[in-house]
């Protein structure tokens, strides 16, 4: 089923409504809330989406700055970890002197406590003597 579009002369529409012109006007009206209803959802659909966007702008500018604050940071304990490698460097000979004077202290004692039990003995020995001459 076709529609035509009929035209309303000034003449026609001034002396009486036909039924066929208010369906018309009717159907104008009616086309003309649908867009604009329509028009009015794009609106809102528009501005929902830039709504979103201005959103997840702010969210990728948030997270940018996270990240160079984490990457700095990251760097800041690069850096530290350098320092403390070449510092370690740096008094590992005292580190290894100490050691060896660590070995030949415990050296040193060991001969210490083999010369206090040879004393020790002697002077049993020497008292045993002194007893044996005694008697």
């Amino acid at each position: 089923r076709t529609m035509a579009t009929q035209t309303v002369s000034p003449a026609a529409a001034s002396g009486g409504v036909s039924a066929s012109g208010l369906r018309q006007e009717t159907l104008a009206k009616a086309t003309e809330t649908m867009f604009g209803k329509i028009a009015e959802y794009v609106k809102g659909e528009v501005h929902a989406s830039t709504e979103e966007y201005t959103l997840l702008d702010r969210l990728n500018k948030m997270a940018t700055a996270d990240f160079s604050e984490l990457t700095s940071k990251t760097r800041d304990a690069g850096a530290s970890i350098q320092q403390i490698q070449e510092k370690a460097k740096e008094i590992q000979p005292c580190l290894d002197e100490i050691d060896v004077l660590e070995a030949s202290s415990s050296e040193l004692l060991n001969t210490a406590q083999l010369l206090d039990d040879y004393s020790k003995r002697v002077e049993s020995k020497y008292k045993e003597l002194m007893m044996a001459r005694r008697s």
